[in-house]
């Protein structure tokens, strides 16, 4: 494999893995807007069934502690599963991998037109690069784990198990 192949191989990855961040933002972003707003309604109709007791007398004022449960359950989703702070972290994440792919479009260019004839000033650009993308990966990933370790630890704590009845792993740093 020659460096202008590779060249091509690396664009194609990070052009690929920016794809795959907007896709994933764009699924979190709508989920997470979505659970917001039922979270909003079942709170606000909670808050009204009480108030409109006299106008609603077959439906139980109970009722309204239970749409309190169902906003508090939308509100652990979102937590649960990262959507409102998932999607801000891919979009993140593909704004980097982007300006990866444009830093070495140029440098490579630049190379190109002082029409370097050493092919280990290539390679060594792009490992540059490739070791720049995996970093930028791996560190949302790292961060993306810690944040569900950190909600389970909370829902542990919160459940009552702070005890220690539930051993989770220890969080990366």
């Amino acid at each position: 494999m020659t460096a202008a192949e590779a060249y091509e191989a690396m664009q194609s990855f990070l052009a690929s893995a920016t794809t795959w961040y907007l896709t994933k933002k764009a699924t979190k972003r709508r989920l997470a807007r979505s659970t917001r707003f039922l979270s909003i309604v079942t709170a606000v109709l909670g808050g009204l069934i009480p108030v409109g007791a006299s106008l609603w007398p077959d439906v139980p004022s109970a009722a309204g502690y239970v749409l309190f449960g169902v906003a508090a359950g939308l509100q652990l989703l979102d937590r649960g599963f990262s959507l409102s702070s998932g999607w801000s972290a891919h979009l993140r994440t593909a704004l980097k991998l982007q300006e990866i792919s444009g830093e070495l479009a140029m440098a490579y260019s630049q190379q190109n037109s002082l029409a370097l004839k050493d092919e280990a000033d290539r390679w060594a650009l792009l490992v540059k690069a490739s070791e720049t993308a995996w970093d930028v990966i791996g560190s949302e990933t790292e961060a993306w784990a810690n944040g569900h370790l950190s909600v389970a630890e909370e829902i542990s704590v919160r459940a009552g198990a702070g005890s220690g009845s539930i051993s989770l792993p220890e969080k990366t740093t």
